[in-house]
């Protein structure tokens, strides 16, 4: 498909007529995930955001200037975006349209989306692996319009490993604060407390962690299941090992927040402590500016963003707006039952 938009506004209101002007063509590609029931015959909307301006809103249009709604279960479709030079790209939005009042099929699976400066060759990759609106199986749903946060640069072949990093930016300073309160009924008839370290702590059934271990720093939570109380199993228990067991994965240098969790559920089940507990944990790689994150049940994470306050605002964090890059979607069997790691089957 061809986007041939007239170039709009760039947020820093600079016109075409103004020196500097640079006009750039993007190579949009979106890749749909091959997974089942994965595309969508809604339009799809982006927009693009560089540290030099941005376009919001895009339309995706076919050729013959109609909306783009052919994003088939594993398909890859490409647009062509004429614009300013952006400069380096930080962020793509991505929103998808309607076409029935129920949204039945209207759900889209959307597994990544790539620019391509075609004057420099800079590639640049944004992740997604994330449902926009309901999918038509599995109870699985998200919301119709997301921020994808840039994964990797890629260029003239010049930058890998160190550069690539140098480009992003100095390494990131990381500053963990945590608090864990009980209920108040646990606090008044079981005479809870909480249990609060800086880099591990509880409260009832609730647990956390944070460590740090090189360049790369650990976060994590665990809900408890208090159900087991009706089974004379205290599910604290549980989750007071998973992110124990979750640190130690880390101090030993696990790359990914997926084998942080999965190594360390191995490890509570083995040790035969029982209980069951949702989970979310989450590693920082200061160096390569990366957040990765694995998530099970209704534990999660919310990613924000301090946007600098427009010129002339009052100054101070009051007049800065933060903008959600992020959030993880709920896991549920169905309302109050999540998924769960525990000792239970099934």
């Amino acid at each position: 498909g061809l986007i041939h938009s007239p170039i709009p506004q760039r947020s820093f209101s600079t016109s075409s007529a103004e020196p500097g002007f640079v006009e750039r063509r993007y190579r949009v590609e979106i890749f749909t995930s091959n997974t089942r029931s994965a595309g969508t015959t809604a339009g799809v909307a982006v927009g693009l955001t560089g540290d030099k301006g941005e376009m919001v809103n895009i339309t995706l249009l076919e050729e013959d200037g109609t909306m783009a709604e052919g994003f088939s279960t594993g398909s890859t479709r490409v647009f062509h975006v004429d614009a300013e030079d952006l400069g380096q790209l930080q962020e793509v939005s991505v929103s998808r349209g309607h076409t029935s009042i129920s949204e039945a099929g209207d759900g889209w699976l959307l597994d990544r989306v790539e620019v391509t400066d075609t004057t420099s060759t800079q590639k640049w990759t944004f992740n997604c692996k994330s449902w926009l609106g309901p999918s038509d199986c599995g109870n699985l749903s998200g919301p119709t319009r997301r921020v994808l946060v840039e994964e990797s640069i890629q260029g003239d072949g010049n930058l890998d490993g160190e550069n690539a990093a140098g480009v992003l930016g100095p390494q990131l300073k990381v500053f963990v604060g945590s608090m864990a309160v009980p209920h108040p009924t646990k606090m008044k008839n079981e005479g809870a407390r909480a249990v609060l370290r800086k880099d591990f702590g509880y409260a009832g059934e609730d647990a956390y962690f944070a460590c740090t271990h090189k360049n790369i720093t650990g976060i994590g939570v665990a809900d408890g299941v208090y159900m087991w109380r009706m089974k004379g199993i205290d599910a604290g228990l549980f989750s007071r090992a998973l992110m124990t067991r979750s640190a130690e994965s880390v101090a030993k240098g696990a790359l990914s927040s997926q084998q942080v969790l999965s190594t360390a559920a191995m490890a509570v089940l083995s040790d035969g402590v029982m209980g069951s507990s949702t989970a979310c944990v989450a590693l920082i790689d200061g160096k390569k500016r990366k957040l990765l994150c694995a998530n099970l049940g209704d534990s999660g994470l919310m990613l924000y963003r301090l946007v600098a306050a427009a010129v002339g605002s009052p100054s101070g964090l009051a007049a800065a707006r933060v903008r959600v890059l992020h959030k993880s979607m709920q896991q549920e069997h169905e309302f109050g039952r999540p998924y769960q790691l525990g000792h239970h089957e099934g």
